[in-house]
């Protein structure tokens, strides 16, 4: 079941079926994984060709914290 699949009643936001809120909660953790991953593999190119150097923080974690 997809949240295609199952919509919540127009302009109800309070008696949506239980299938759609399953539904959007498993959309949206898929969304939220999809996107610490894309965030991981940028900070390790970034890291990777110190690009944390030029804002003359001490490490990547430095400027992570920074940001």
């Amino acid at each position: 079941m997809t949240i295609a699949d199952v919509r919540p009643p127009s302009g109800d936001s309070t008696g949506r079926p239980l299938e759609w809120l399953e539904a959007e909660i498993c959309t949206l953790a898929g969304h939220i994984a999809a996107a610490t991953c894309r965030l991981l593999l940028l900070i390790g190119e970034f890291d990777e060709r110190a690009g944390w150097q030029t804002r003359e923080c001490l490490s990547c974690a430095h400027w992570l914290s920074w940001k």
